[in-house]
This record gives structure tokens, sequence and C-alpha cells, in this order.
């Protein structure tokens, strides 16, 4: 089924209107392939992060209800005096010492 003659390009435009078809396709299957991808990752990315955090859950929450653990995990013998200036980065130790802890 072709189009009526008065809507087609003229003749010197064809190639040109087809050229710009097929760029627009392909482009069209690229990005559909883009997201598709994108969107994986996404998933893949938000099952980890939500399984670590299940993870860290269950141990605060054994850490919580243990006062030996949560002292030992609160509390750091090689913290210096400079260090007990740093509170944040003294947090962010101590979230990681509980996160690799096995218990």
């Amino acid at each position: 089924m072709t189009a009526p003659e008065d809507a087609q390009p003229e003749r010197h435009h064809r190639h040109q209107a087809m050229v710009i078809r097929i760029r627009n396709e392909l482009i069209d299957a690229i990005r559909l392939e883009m997201s598709q991808m994108l969107s994986q990752a996404v998933k893949v990315v938000v099952e980890r992060f939500s399984k670590n955090l299940r993870v860290m859950a269950e141990k605060l929450s054994l850490a919580a209800s243990n006062r030996f653990l949560l002292e030992t995990i609160i509390r750091d013998p090689a913290e210096t005096a400079e260090a007990a200036n740093t509170t944040n980065d003294n947090f962010v130790s101590r979230l990681r010492r509980l996160a690799g802890a096995t218990i």
C-alpha cells in the first residue's frame, strides 16, 4: 500500500526522507535497548541495597538486644583524642564494623 502521489516527498527528496526514517527507527531501537538495560541495572542495585539493608537491620536488632555486643561495637580501643573530634567518621567506622561483624 503506497501513499497517494501528492503525500509523498518530491522525487529528489525521497532518498533523504528514507535516510531520516531509518535513522529515527535506529534511534528508537537503541533507546529501547538502553532503557531495558538501565531498568535491569536499577533492579539489581535495588535488590542488593535492600538485601544489605535487611542484613544490617538484623545485626542492629541483635546488637540492641545484647548489651555486651553493643558495648563492643560502640567502644573502639584504638580511638585517639583526635579521632574523637570526628564523630561522623567514628559513626561510619562503627557502622562498618557492625556490618562486617559475624554473629
